[in-house]
């Protein structure tokens, strides 16, 4: 047997401690579940984040007609491109003022407040061959059916549905294009 008298005092360690390993493992935990969404399909993300903005520009110019009755807004949507602006309903070339940005009200994807947003078109809008989605006094589409707009991004798109009584728009489901 052994004496301890001859057995070493400092013994070299070649092993983690289980504090250590377990350490380990919870911050990759942690930095896959932080980084494994930012490598999902990014063209669902945008096509969402550019159904939020169009919505909210809507909401905003039915805003801007109920504060402004004595000059309505318009919404102009470029079928095919990836621009749109708010405009008033007697110059629809020119897009409003942004008072508390600064700039105007053309959005055009992947420039601007929506550069993160390139790369998305505008597919097609349901809109009577004007390409102007208007709003009346009390928010309400100047169409008499719900309108649409679609947006797509390589091989899938979305639709918005903007109900013709009161305006309010709906985001489907995003779709795999064939």
């Amino acid at each position: 047997m052994y004496d301890r008298s001859t057995i070493p005092i400092n013994v070299n360690k070649n092993a983690f401690t289980l504090v250590e390993v377990l350490m380990v493992v919870m911050i990759l935990a942690i930095a896959s579940a932080i980084g494994v969404p930012m490598l999902s399909d990014t063209t669902e993300s945008k096509l969402t984040q550019a159904a939020k903005l169009i919505s909210a520009d809507i909401a905003l110019a039915q805003n801007e007609s109920i504060t402004h009755g004595d000059n309505l807004r318009v919404m102009r949507v470029i079928e095919g491109s990836d621009t749109y602006w708010i405009s008033t309903q007697s110059d629809t070339e020119t897009p409003i003022l942004d008072k508390a940005q600064g700039g105007s009200y053309l959005v055009k994807f992947g420039q601007g407040r929506a550069s993160s947003l390139g790369g998305i078109t505008i597919e097609t809008v349901s809109f009577n061959d004007d390409e102007m989605l208007g709003f009346g006094l009390y928010g309400q589409l100047d169409e008499g059916d719900d309108q649409t707009i679609t947006l797509r991004k390589d091989s899938k798109r979305i639709c918005l549905t903007i109900a013709a009584s009161s305006g309010e728009v709906s985001v489907g489901n995003i779709m795999n294009v064939p």
